[in-house]
């Protein structure tokens, strides 16, 4: 086993990367997810404004489309940066086999 320096962070066995880092990268995605959702909720509210007309109240068209437009932009960049973490796969339920006697239909 390598001996470690006393300037060198403890390794983690299963990644080899230094605990240090790790926690680091953790905070740093926690703050990306924080962004990207304040990015998505900004593409919510311009979604449901264009969709109720709300729009015309504040801007003009020329003025909207390109807003529009930057807004999209900025919620596909966010995707790239900061995907969803994926939701974990459902498991199969285990059930009991049927009893045929119980079957009430063919």
């Amino acid at each position: 086993m390598q001996r470690l320096k006393h300037h060198e962070p403890y390794l983690l066995a299963d990644s080899g990367r230094g605990m240090t880092e790790w926690r680091a990268q953790k905070r740093l995605d926690g703050v990306a997810q924080k962004w990207r959702a304040l990015v998505d909720l900004r593409l919510a509210n311009f979604v449901d404004m264009y969709r109720s007309g709300r729009w015309r109240h504040r801007y003009t068209e020329a003025q909207f489309v390109p807003l529009m437009r930057e807004v999209l932009a900025a919620a596909e960049t966010w995707a790239r940066i900061a995907p969803r973490p994926s939701a974990p796969a459902a498991q199969p339920e285990h059930r009991k086999p049927e009893d045929p006697s119980q079957r009430t239909a063919a």
